[in-house]
């Protein structure tokens, strides 16, 4: 099978032809729900089994754990060359996946509710401090930004999960580049931060003045002794 058929086996189509993908609709509408991980040591034989007794729970129907070997080429790099921080001590990345056809909510909460406990499972499996995770399975339960209400204390809470310490350095060239958002990003990468950086060169700024003003009046003192005692 080549790369292209196995895209179409994933999504659902017959392989024997490639034109299907010029047709923009999709034959069978499933819902899904995806979480990542990413695996530092390997997992013990006890945890393998606690996975496996979770997968034939109702609500496991149709789900998948999909291991991705690092190591290699990905290893060659250090963590803080791009944005992507996940390379050496990683065994593995681990996308988490649950799908299902029901429309109903209360049927879609179930499969989420499922997908939740095996995350809450696998915590002592996998990295920690941060718990990474990967930006291209985008997880809306670890953090997001809430609309007119958000500060770059609060992204970090997801920033750093995503790009660990290059989540700061991003905030910053976005804060550089970007200041005023017009490419639509994310406004934590840029605003809330340009307005704490105010803050903080405010208060530094009285901090110097009240500085000068010790220095000023110590140095008149001195002075003032002087031509007393002369």
């Amino acid at each position: 099978m080549s790369w292209i058929e196995s895209i179409l086996y994933w999504a659902g189509f017959p392989i024997e032809s490639r034109d299907v993908l010029l047709n923009r609709t999709q034959p069978n509408v499933r819902y899904f729900k995806a979480k990542s991980d990413y695996v530092q040591i390997p997992i013990s034989k006890n945890g393998l089994e606690g996975i496996w007794k979770l997968f034939f729970e109702d609500k496991a129907e149709e789900d998948q754990m999909i291991l991705v070997p690092y190591g290699g080429r990905m290893h060659e790099s250090s963590e803080f060359e791009i944005s992507f921080p996940h390379r050496a001590g990683n065994l593995n990345k681990i996308q988490h996946l649950v799908f299902w056809g029901e429309e109903e909510v209360e049927a879609s909460q179930n499969y989420i509710n499922w997908i939740r406990k095996l995350y809450g499972y696998m915590t002592p499996y996998v990295s920690r401090f941060p718990r990474a995770a990967y930006i291209n399975y985008r997880d809306l339960d670890i953090g997001v930004n809430e609309k007119g209400n958000t500060s770059y204390a609060k992204a970090s809470i997801w920033g750093i999960k995503y790009f660990k310490n290059n989540f700061n350095r991003l905030v910053q060239v976005k804060t550089k580049v970007d200041p005023s958002n017009s490419s639509g990003m994310n406004k934590v990468f840029h605003s809330s931060t340009h307005g704490e950086t105010r803050a903080e060169n405010k208060i530094l700024g009285e901090i110097k003045c009240f500085s000068i003003c010790i220095l000023t009046c110590g140095l008149i003192f001195i002075f003032v002794i002087r031509i007393l005692y002369n």
